[in-house]
């Protein structure tokens, strides 16, 4: 790590840090020509590890979707014709979500808060295929319950799913 970099990691608080390394990384990767919507370039990541695995179709889930675009893990496959999902319960959220997205016909778009006795049918309405491609995944609440009850039937080839670093073992929820 260089000196700088160390630094500036003593100096500012965690997520300032991360934040600012974001940038830094996104404004590398627009130099570069690749430009994502994911928070920290986790879309790269996620492309180079489909690219890897044996998919049967090219349909992903999102859920808690916000927007769309903003922070998106899933934005540019459905804009390069993938097909899938999108869930987001907050009504702004749903309605920006709702107008990025009308022209992905791709695309269906769910206003529902995910439980866990609910993921299924949601899935099901959505005639989600039991083996599809790709899950973002990031409700801010009961997500392993949720994603425990999702998995009891489906599988996803990959998962990408939120932490909290902050809440360190053997605290459980």
């Amino acid at each position: 790590m260089s000196l700088l970099k160390r630094a500036a990691k003593k100096i500012l608080s965690p997520v300032v840090f991360v934040f600012l390394s974001s940038i830094k990384n996104k404004f590398i990767n627009s130099l570069k020509g690749k430009t994502t919507h994911s928070a920290f370039d986790e879309e790269i990541i996620i492309k180079k590890y489909l690219d890897n695995l044996p998919l049967e179709n090219n349909y992903c889930v999102d859920i808690a979707a916000s927007d769309g675009i903003t922070m998106s893990n899933t934005y540019s496959f459905f804009k390069n014709t993938w097909q899938g999902m999108a869930v987001e319960y907050n009504p702004i959220k749903f309605a920006e979500l709702a107008n990025s997205y009308r022209k992905f016909s791709n695309v269906s778009l769910l206003k529902v808060k995910v439980i866990p006795e609910n993921i299924l049918s949601v899935l099901g309405a959505c005639l989600c295929p039991k083996d599809f491609a790709f899950l973002s995944f990031d409700i801010d609440s009961y997500d392993y319950f949720v994603l425990e009850k999702l998995l009891s039937e489906f599988r996803p080839r990959l998962i990408c799913t939120e932490i909290n670093e902050n809440i360190p073992p053997p605290y459980k929820f």
